[in-house]
């Protein structure tokens, strides 16, 4: 019970104290009489009463401060401290782990939370340091340099973790807007290449004819939209470093993405110089039908076989002859139908499985990215081994789809170039899978220690 529980009792007993303390003055001021008027033994002994009396009175006087202390004053110390404990417990969700911008958002949001949980408090800290100082300066409590210190440590905490949270909502709203500019130039190259790359996979599948100047003109076109592209490139390259400025440690997954998109980029660029060459050669030399004999009666052709110079094979008599004519940069076999269907067919039979179960994983790897992610979010540790248990079921399909694209390309160059990007495109996206699960097994492992 405090005085402010009960003020009237408590006005009482403060009209009683100063009584006494006017009384234990008039026998201060009788014991200085006695002496004066020579009546030591007198004064002597009303002095060692009065020092009894005293020392019970100021007992007393010293229990009623503590009584006059404000009732609210320990309870609401108690609660700021435990606020305070808890955003500092909870800061660690702030620290900036993933390039994923909408997992930055939702940091940015836990981040305001803190906030204004400090500046709901802040008038409820003000009051309990200033109640606490005029504790200690009424001397209400046993142990001022105590009480004191603890203000004082409160204080501190209080102005440390504004500052803390001010800066990591700054830090988190810069990063938030960078990534999503990354993410926003990243697509549009990105979506630019997955066009280029599907109109240069048509026209490789295509034959080669002399009257291909249309196809010249967009490889020529878009070799040139490669160029300016740099310019991008040199955008997230900008926006990487703003991102790992403000977050004062690398996202490496900002630098693979880049490099990984630029690497495509740079092989599609290849692609189309090589188209180029072929088509622009054909334009110029035509194609050279090769018969075995002038006097084979007429048949109907397919499969034409690329021969590059100085193979040393002769088209016209179908062998080898290195000391006759120089042959022309681009030779043509043309094969009779019938001639190696079967492995033609085969080939193709391969490449449209292939194609099949490309597309089924690929699928199959966006859900479980998208289920990862939500996991990660909530670091759901749950969620996550269900992710990486059917990351491991996909393992049987990538293995076959692997062992399928390894045949495909080691028997023909054109379905290398096919298939060559995407078995490296479903490895990376498999491999990453793999990698963020670890790194979030990990990050959760460390936060549970």
């Amino acid at each position: 019970v405090y005085a402010s529980d009960v003020p009237s009792e408590a006005d009482k007993l403060t009209v009683e104290f100063n009584q006494y303390d006017s009384f234990l003055r008039a026998i201060e001021d009788k014991i200085h009489a006695l002496r004066i008027a020579g009546k030591h033994d007198a004064a002597r002994r009303l002095d060692q009463q009065f020092v009894v009396i005293k020392n019970q009175f100021n007992q007393l006087k010293n229990k009623f401060r503590q009584f006059q202390k404000p009732s609210d004053f320990e309870p609401k110390y108690a609660k700021m401290r435990q606020i305070l404990l808890d955003v500092e417990q909870n800061f660690y969700t702030l620290e900036i782990r993933s390039d994923d911008p909408d997992v930055v958002h939702n940091q940015l949001e836990h981040c305001l939370k803190l906030y204004k949980t400090l500046s709901d408090i802040k008038s409820d800290v003000e009051y309990v340091i200033r109640i606490g100082r005029s504790i200690v300066e009424k001397g209400q409590v046993d142990e001022a340099s105590d009480l004191t210190r603890q203000i004082d440590q409160l204080k501190a905490s209080y102005n440390n973790l504004g500052s803390r949270v001010s800066t990591a909502r700054n830090q988190l709203d810069s990063v938030e807007r960078h990534l999503r500019k990354f993410r926003k130039e990243y697509s549009h190259i990105h979506e630019w290449f997955v066009k280029a790359d599907h109109e240069i996979r048509k026209i490789e599948n295509k034959p080669v004819s002399k009257n291909n100047r249309e196809e010249v003109d967009w490889i020529r076109t878009t070799r040139n939209d490669i160029k300016k592209l740099e310019a991008n490139f040199e955008i997230l390259s900008n926006l990487e470093r703003s991102i790992q400025k403000d977050t004062e440690r690398p996202l490496p997954g900002l630098h693979e993405r880049i490099s990984e998109l630029k690497r495509q980029v740079d092989q599609l660029d290849r692609r189309l110089k090589d188209r180029s060459d072929i088509v622009e050669d054909r334009m110029r030399t035509g194609v050279q039908r090769s018969t075995s004999s002038h006097s084979e009666p007429s048949r109907r052709y397919h499969n034409l076989l690329y021969i590059p110079r100085e193979s040393g094979y002769d088209s016209s008599s179908g062998i080898s002859a290195s000391s006759t004519a120089t042959l022309t940069p681009i030779e043509y076999i043309i094969y009779p139908i019938g001639l190696r269907k079967g492995q033609v067919r085969k080939l193709e039979d391969d490449y449209q499985r292939f194609t099949r179960i490309y597309k089924g994983i690929i699928i199959r790897l966006e859900k479980l990215d998208s289920l990862l992610s939500d996991a990660e979010r909530v670091l759901d540790l749950t969620r996550i081994s269900t992710v990486q248990e059917e990351l491991r079921s996909v393992r049987t399909q990538l293995d076959e789809i692997l062992n399928l694209g390894q045949e495909l390309v080691s028997k023909s160059e054109t379905y290398s170039k096919l298939v060559g990007p995407d078995i490296e495109n479903i490895t990376r996206n498999f491999e990453e899978l793999q990698r963020r699960i670890r790194v979030i097994q990990v990050g959760i492992c460390c936060a549970a220690n």
